[in-house]
């Protein structure tokens, strides 16, 4: 599901709400094409365990790296994910803020 914030035609000036992990993940993997340069995203406490089990997602952040394109990371670090964090250290720059509540991506 998707919700047109912004009164305007133009694709670019559009805020959208994604819903549903299927829907999320699909429009995470179609956003991945989009990125010229670099990817800075900001995950809530759940973010780093979903993105790094999702073989789709690796796969397509893989692909990414190859082609050039950075990869930052802004999310809650706690010891429940903490294992998961390490791994996407491994394809990503990650800084941690406490608290973090919802995701986006620029």
């Amino acid at each position: 599901m998707s919700r047109d914030l912004a009164n305007t035609n133009k694709d670019s000036d559009l805020i959208k709400v994604i819903t549903g992990s299927e829907n999320i993940t699909n429009f995470m993997l179609q956003s991945y094409h989009r990125a010229k340069a670099k990817m800075d995203t900001c995950y809530d406490l759940m973010g780093a365990g979903i993105i790094s089990t999702d073989k789709r997602i690796m796969n397509a952040v893989l692909e990414l790296i190859n082609s050039g394109i950075k990869i930052r990371l802004i999310t809650d670090i706690t010891k429940e994910n903490a294992e998961y964090c390490k791994e996407l250290l491994k394809v990503s720059d990650i800084r941690h803020i406490e608290g973090i509540k919802g995701n986006l991506g620029i």
